[in-house]
């Protein structure tokens, strides 16, 4: 199975026989963007926190231990979410 883009900034990568082609630093980087579709639950979440919170989108890293991920709510504070 391919992997799917992961949000970020990235060079180009091809391949040949030998493997990877040294990219020039002179290449234009690729924006990939991640997209929230859902979120699931919205409603009676526990003001404490506590809640898990289901996000479906597109372009997420596809192994959260191997990544950082950052949310926080659009709250006064920003209160941040704890994985």
């Amino acid at each position: 199975m391919k992997d799917e883009p992961v949000c970020g900034t990235w060079y180009p990568e091809i391949y040949s026989k030998l493997g990877l082609i040294p990219v020039k630093s002179d290449v234009t980087k690729i924006q990939v963007d991640c997209t929230v579709a859902s979120i699931f639950p919205t409603s009676d979440l526990n003001v404490l926190g506590h809640d898990n919170l289901t996000i479906s989108g597109t372009n997420f890293p596809r192994y959260l231990t191997d990544n950082i991920i950052d949310i926080e709510f659009s709250n006064p504070i920003k209160s941040k979410c704890v994985a």
